[in-house]
């Protein structure tokens, strides 16, 4: 890719972080691929390719917006973001909402660590038997 390229290239992967939930964009990275594998095979034509455009339109519906970047000195810096189907929420991101109780994150914190605390509890079980 040539460096002049590179403005207009990077702006929709700095939309979807916008845009995208983290698993749509996880998955979408991990569909990429698989669909470069079937246009570089020749199967242009074939269902799976179709069904992987249904996907990708869907996704892609709320990337849309603006980017600012700015390119000085060979680095191009993102200036601003903006889309009306932002995720991020100034209100909701901040620990000085009044929403905010940090004994939410205590019941996640605790469901997500469920499998490393299980693990070591269950090899030990495994051991005395």
């Amino acid at each position: 890719m040539k460096p002049r390229a590179e403005p207009c290239s990077s702006r929709t992967p700095r939309l979807e972080r916008l845009t995208l939930d983290r698993e749509t964009s996880h998955f979408q990275q991990a569909l990429s691929g698989r669909y470069a594998e079937l246009v570089y095979y020749g199967l242009w034509f074939s269902p799976l390719r179709e069904s992987l455009d249904g996907f990708f339109n869907v996704a892609q519906q709320r990337v849309t917006g603006s980017v600012g970047l700015r390119l000085w000195k060979g680095t191009l810096n993102v200036t601003k973001r903006l889309s009306p189907f932002s995720l991020y929420r100034a209100d909701l991101a901040s620990f000085s909402m009044g929403r905010y109780n940090p004994k939410d994150a205590e019941g996640f914190i605790n469901l997500f660590a469920l499998p490393v605390t299980v693990r070591p509890m269950a090899k030990a079980e495994s051991q005395h038997s």
